[in-house]
This record gives C-alpha cells, sequence and structure tokens, in this order.
C-alpha cells in the first residue's frame, strides 16, 4: 500500500513592503488554518506534521482569512516539487491566486479545498503550503507570483 506524509503549513504573510514573515498575524490581518482527515469528525488546527494518507484518500483545507485594515488580500495553495497533491473541488485550483481586492477592516473569508495524493510522490515527506498575502496599497493592484 503506498502511503504519502503531508506537512501543512500556513505560508509565508507578506506584508506592504514585502518582508516575508512567518507569522500568522501581522497588522493587517490574520491567518488560521485547520486540516480534516476522511472519517475524522473534528478539525486539527495547522500545522500538522506526521500524517500518513493512501494515495487518492481525500483531505479537507480549510483556511479563514480575516482583515484587521482596509487592504487586498492574495491566497495561493502551493506545493514545493513534484506535484503530489490535486484539488478535487474548492476555492481555486493548485496555483492558482484568489484575489480580494480592496477588501474593508474586519473582513472575514473561510476557504475550502477538498485535496487527495496523487501517487506521484510516496514515502516521503510533501508539503502543502498556503501562500498569503495582505497588502496595504490601496488603489493598485497587488502582484502576481508564479
Amino acid at each position: 500500500m503506498k502511503k504519502i506524509w503531508i506537512w501543512f503549513v500556513i505560508g509565508f504573510v507578506i506584508i506592504n513592503t514585502f518582508q516575508v514573515s512567518q507569522a500568522w498575524e501581522c497588522e493587517y490581518g490574520e491567518v488560521k488554518a485547520w486540516v480534516k482527515l476522511q472519517g475524522d469528525k473534528d478539525w486539527r488546527e495547522a500545522p500538522v506534521e506526521g500524517i500518513t494518507l493512501k494515495v487518492h484518500e481525500p483531505f479537507y483545507v480549510k483556511v479563514e482569512v480575516k482583515t484587521k485594515t482596509t487592504c487586498h488580500v492574495s491566497i495561493n495553495l502551493l506545493e514545493i516539487g513534484s506535484p503530489a497533491f490535486e484539488v478535487i473541488e474548492g476555492n481555486s485550483k493548485m496555483g492558482e491566486m484568489i484575489r480580494e481586492d480592496d477588501r474593508p477592516e474586519n473582513w472575514v473569508e473561510i476557504y475550502k479545498w477538498a485535496i487527495c495524493p496523487n501517487g506521484k510522490w510516496t514515502n516521503g515527506t510533501a508539503p502543502l503550503n498556503i501562500f498569503t498575502q495582505f497588502t496595504k496599497r490601496i488603489g493598485e493592484t497587488p502582484p502576481i507570483f508564479l
């Protein structure tokens, strides 16, 4: 039986000056994430490590984004290295940027995805990152990272 290890990490929060931070919260907003395995009744708060998944066995990701000031918000599900996951259903495809422009203070949105390991990477650690960016430059379009 093939297995895959997943290490789920809240990605980077990049702020106005584009300085990288690994904080889950900054002066412009906050991000919270959870993972739920098939058959679990409760969500596990991210980061989650040491989970063993079967190929094509779905798991679920939920991300809550809240702004503390008016700003742009960008969210992107990312993999580093070989593609190990497929999005079955959700707010975006893998690597597709979700952009929320000019969101007001105290705006809250929840994003959800059903994801499964595709079998291309097994018996190892396959990180899944959620890149989240708050940009305070109102009136300007946030940058797109490819």
